[in-house]
């Protein structure tokens, strides 16, 4: 399984990638030297306050950003050719990445604000070749108040059709919902309501991260 190696002298930059690392559950290893690390790890996160050891050591301000910069190496590649980030509208928005297929995130935003400014570093952080927006048909005042805070981003942007893709379990589960306009796909509701956990139907229905280093 490929992993993350973590080596820092920034102690507030460690704790901050470690966090963000278990939270996703990206498979990493903490080391003791930045050239002591066996051939599974594919690259080493540092601060950029650190030293430059060079090997597979890549340096950040922003820990979020070293994660994300983590994800096409962990599936071998230097880049992904298509970032697709899915957007299930409303006053709580749903916000999902989709990168080659692969479920990266996938979470709900306090405000439309907040889904702003995520949306905003995912197309500045994320190395890829291409990159494009789809937002779901529903909740036009909302929906449209989103489509102007991202009209900067010069990114393409898609309205598409959400049909099918709320969830309702307890709420509705708006991060799921944002996968599913990512990828374009309908899940029944009975088999949504029937899930045990959220990780556990995110790992059964969609390919994520977790999934294909386990496979």
């Amino acid at each position: 399984m490929r992993r993350v190696g973590v080596y820092t002298q920034d102690f507030k930059f460690y704790h901050d990638v470690i966090k963000i690392l278990r939270a996703w559950s990206i498979p990493f290893v903490s080391l003791d030297h930045p050239h002591a690390f066996s051939k599974d790890v594919v690259v080493v996160l540092g601060s950029s306050k650190d030293a430059d050891y060079g090997s597979l050591q890549e340096r950040f301000d922003d820990p979020k950003a070293a994660v994300r910069y983590s994800f096409p190496r962990l599936v071998g590649k230097s880049a992904f050719n298509l970032v697709v980030v899915g957007i299930d509208p409303g006053p709580r928005p749903g916000l999902a990445v989709v990168c080659d297929n692969i479920l990266t995130e996938a979470m709900e935003c306090p405000t439309i604000e907040d889904l702003s400014n995520e949306v905003e570093e995912i197309v500045s952080q994320y190395l890829c070749r291409d990159l494009v927006i789809r937002i779901g048909n529903g909740d036009r005042p909302n929906r449209e108040a989103i489509i102007r805070l991202l009209a900067d981003l010069n990114v393409m942007l898609y309205q598409v059709d959400e049909t099918g893709t709320t969830i309702r379990y307890r709420n509705d589960n708006n991060a799921i919902s944002a996968a599913k306009i990512a990828l374009a796909v309908s899940i029944p509701d009975g088999q949504a309501k029937n899930r045990k956990n959220e990780r556990s139907f995110v790992e059964r229905n969609f390919v994520t991260i977790r999934g294909v280093l386990s496979s």
